[in-house]
């Protein structure tokens, strides 16, 4: 037992200095740590000790590095710091040699290098170069002088709540811990608590799954497990359902279907895949999950073959590619010209992105409770229209005998319009077959593992560029989208980048080719703009590129190319979205006015001046645009009941998932009465239902940043015809 640390202060001729580097300056593991000492005798480095850590399971003295340091003068550093730094180098490099890196070897010698430019730099400040100075000082030792602060016009009064700043409504609930979401839902009697046993590894076969794992560490809470053979319907097409056609065809080799559990004669398709579906009684879902992930580790797995994940580019393709065009001269032609021109009339280069997963508050949440007309489902759900409808595909039912609800939702972010869809299938199913209410909730780890975020690509582009004018003249784009398990939206995706990707840049002649990599991943899908993002992200890179090879600073380059006047052709041919107009474009306006506002030009200029002296520290300084096309998302619609007393009950499609819809529907309401009648009842006088299929049928998904707007809208026209009866009540 360890009672007491004892740390000696150094004496005065010893130079200490610990180092850390991680992903983030607090709450996070060190990637690399390290203690240096060194004892300085006039102007020489007598004794050196050095230990690294977090790179080993043990920290690791550097001897090889403590046997350079030995002897070392301030006068050698002042004839030839840079030789110095290299013999320095070779040494912490021969320090690494010995040691097992699961990755990193290459990053951790780099930051050990630089950890060692900091101390020499405080050994002898006086002898290295000065632009190596500002090494030694860490950004977090620095005074934080960043402020920002917002400033808008005092809103017009309309004559209610609305364009009035307020507290989101259920603000004080949420915060307490009071607010209900879906599992908070009092479960039935006889409710089964289900966890799925899932594949670990991808493009293997199942040999079977051992329900003895789970019946001895359940005991008799175990009730049974459920299997790909069990269920009516294992294969569901969420774009079909739904009503979506969306090219390029499938190869005939692919089956786009999404398998609501994998069966036995199909390998995996990606390592998390669903297998088998563990029901059990009582109420302890936390012995259900372990009792799955038990099932899951003792899985007997056969190899089929090496599973495609990475290398994307001219590899295996789900379907024929995605061709988008613009401009009346081919981008290739073009680019063949300024390519046989040579020197910077051409450029090409690379763009690499991997996924981002969704990270809501509130998982992937299911419960499915059979009725004696058909069966309830409450889903935390970005669409529950699209839950009805698998629901109705997988059990056979009319959509009249499926209700689904929710009353709040824990974040989305895209991930939560088709998964919750495809679980609610298997849970509906499930339910009816046992007659038991049935609770889907999924650990964050099986969450993750299901649930396929952001796309990954690989992108080659090419570009004609008039070096004089610095305009692009041509580009011309190859881009590889990851493509998981199932179709979903990941097609969907190529389509939006090929309405985007030309931003708010004339370029006259454009080639975009999306090709669709067959990958071991879960489906692909939604996340936060999906194709949006990853169009200003390929094009910004683009600009990033051009800006660097002909030495001009990127924000002169992107001015270079903005579309000019007020209406330009945006978006590409050849995708379903149709290219549009930018009509009243103001986007050269609102740059001036961004770059005012901050003094962005002097702000540019201190910041090369700085690196100029620095070699090791550096700042950095930019400004980009970004082009969001907003969604007009139909189907919002809004039910409002006034009871006797003057109170109100408003029913919504539009799900409140987190971004305050129902605080803005209620600014709505309140407003629209005042300009109808005269007076509008307050807030607190109103209540929000549930989101319901049974009250709001045919509702579209909450996405695309408009919901919100479309159901004030909607409760907007609802409040105009309520007003209009009770002025025809009042005359009477």
């Amino acid at each position: 037992l360890i009672c007491a640390v004892l740390l000696p202060v150094p004496k005065a001729n010893v130079v200490f200095r610990s180092f850390r580097v991680a992903k983030r300056s607090r709450n996070a593991s060190a990637l690399v740590n390290a203690g240096f000492a060194a004892t300085v005798v006039d102007g020489k480095v007598v004794q050196a000790s050095i230990v690294l850590g977090a790179v080993d399971p043990k920290p690791v003295r550097m001897k090889h590095l403590e046997r350079g340091l030995l002897f070392l003068r301030s006068q050698d550093l002042q004839a030839n710091a840079n030789k110095v730094l290299s013999s320095l180098t070779e040494q912490v490099s021969a320090d690494l040699l010995p040691l097992t890196f699961g990755f990193g070897r290459n990053q951790t010698a780099h930051i050990v290098s630089g950890f060692m430019v900091k101390f020499l730099t405080a050994m002898f400040a006086e002898a290295v170069p000065k632009d190596w100075r500002s090494a030694e000082y860490c950004l977090h030792d620095m005074e934080r002088s960043t402020t920002a602060k917002q400033c808008f016009p005092p809103p017009t009064d309309l004559g209610g709540e609305l364009n009035k700043p307020m507290t989101k409504t259920t603000a004080f609930e949420q915060t307490m811990g009071a607010a209900k979401f879906t599992d908070d839902i009092p479960k039935p009697m006889h409710t089964l608590i289900a966890a799925y046993i899932v594949c670990p590894e991808a493009n293997v076969l199942v040999k079977g799954v051992d329900a003895a794992v789970a019946k001895k560490l359940l005991g008799s809470n175990f009730h049974s497990l459920i299997t790909a053979d069990d269920l009516q319907v294992n294969k569901i097409s969420m774009n079909e359902i739904l009503g979506l056609q969306i090219p390029p065809t499938y190869n005939s080799d692919w089956d786009a279907h999404s398998r609501l559990l994998l069966p036995s004669s199909e390998p995996s398709m990606y390592g998390g895949q669903p297998v088998a579906l563990l029901l059990a009684y009582g109420d302890a879902p936390r012995s259900v999950e372990r009792a799955a992930a038990a099932c899951s580790e003792s899985l007997q797995l056969e190899r089929v073959g090496a599973p495609l994940i990475g290398c994307m580019e001219g590899g295996a393709e789900v379907c024929e590619p995605l061709v988008c065009t613009k401009g009346k001269i081919p981008a290739a032609d073009v680019i063949e010209k300024a390519k046989a021109i040579g020197g910077k009339s051409y450029m090409t280069g690379k763009f690499r992105k991997k996924s981002q997963s969704h990270f809501y508050m509130e998982g992937q949440t299911v419960l499915a409770v059979p009725e004696e007309d058909g069966i309830t489902i409450f889903a935390a759900s970005q669409g529950p229209d699209a839950v009805q409808k698998a629901v109705a595909k997988a059990t056979g039912l009319q959509q009249s005998k499926i209700g689904v609800k929710f009353k709040r939702v824990g974040g989305g972010f895209g991930g939560k319009l088709m998964v919750p869809a495809l679980l609610s299938a298997t849970a509906a199913q499930v339910a009816l077959k046992t007659k038991h209410p049935i609770r889907i909730v999924l650990p964050r780890e099986v969450d993750m593992g299901m649930c396929g975020g952001r796309q990954e690509i690989e992108a080659t582009w090419e570009v004609a560029v008039d070096p004089k004018t610095s305009k692009i003249k041509a580009m011309k784009y190859d881009i590889w989208l990851a493509h998981g398990a199932g179709e979903n939206m990941q097609k969907l995706i190529g389509h939006m980048i090929g309405a985007a990707i030309d931003e708010v840049y004339a370029i006259p002649s454009i080639t975009v080719t999306t090709h669709f990599a067959k990958q071991n991943f879960p489906d692909r899908t939604a996340v936060r703009a999906p194709g949006h993002f990853e169009s200003n992200l390929l094009m910004e890179a683009v600009l990033d590129g051009v800006a660097t090879e002909l030495e001009i600073p990127g924000h002169v380059l992107r001015e270079r190319n903005f579309f000019q006047g007020k209406f330009n052709t945006s978006g590409l041919s050849g995708s379903l979205l149709p290219q549009g107009t930018l009509a009243d474009y103001v986007h050269p306006t609102l740059w001036a006015s961004i770059k005012s506002k901050t003094n962005y030009e002097l702000r540019f200029k201190n910041v090369e001046e700085f690196n100029k002296i620095n070699a090791w520290k550096k700042r950095g300084i930019a400004l980009a645009p970004a082009r969001y096309g907003m969604a007009l998302t139909p189907g919002n619609s809004a039910r409002i009941d006034i009871f006797k007393d003057g109170s109100i009950q408003l029913a919504l499609s539009g799900a409140e998932i987190g971004q305050g819809l129902h605080t803005k529907v209620a600014q709505m309401v309140n407003t629209q009465f005042t300009q109808e009648l005269g007076y509008g009842p307050p807030i607190s006088c109103m209540r929000f239902l549930e989101t319901s299929t049974e009250q709001n049928p045919n509702g579209g998904i909450t996405g695309g940043s408009t919901t919100s707007e479309g159901s004030m809208f909607a409760a907007g026209d609802a409040v105009r015809q309520l007003a209009e009866r009770l002025r025809d009540s009042a005359k009477k």
